[in-house]
């Protein structure tokens, strides 16, 4: 089985599902009945599927780790897909909000002179995945 995440509109959490691989090693959105009818069989021809080996390894634009094909994905067991369809290009909420990079600030003063600047910023934060 595997968990699907498919965002259809933009600045909505993805709708969720868990689905069987009939052809594993390999899925396409297009063969499973409950993906069709949600978001509809054009969106299952050609989409954006978030590549997140890639995503985990610099996670620095997460905009270039989406990658738009019709092709299936070759998937593991127990696998986390996102989609998206084309015309979305704002993704928010869903599973991945864990692989993104949260602000963290350090505090850099004196607590006894209350010198130097309050914070420093560490890493910034992303307001879409898309």
């Amino acid at each position: 089985m595997l968990k699907v995440f498919w965002f259809t509109m933009d600045n909505t959490p993805p709708s969720t599902f868990s689905v069987p691989v009939p052809h594993f090693p390999y899925f396409h959105p297009k063969d499973d009945l409950s993906i069709r009818t949600v978001v509809g069989e054009p969106n299952c021809r050609t989409y954006a599927v978030l590549d997140l080996i890639k995503h985990n390894q610099h996670a620095v634009d997460a905009a270039q780790d989406w990658v738009v094909t019709s092709a299936a994905v070759k998937v593991k067991a127990d696998t986390i897909l996102c989609f998206r369809s084309l015309s979305v290009t704002v993704c928010t909420g869903g599973p991945l909000t864990q692989y993104i990079p949260t602000i963290n600030k350090r505090r850099l003063t004196n607590p006894d002179t209350n010198a130097g600047p309050p914070y420093k910023l560490l890493h910034t934060k992303y307001e879409s995945l898309c």
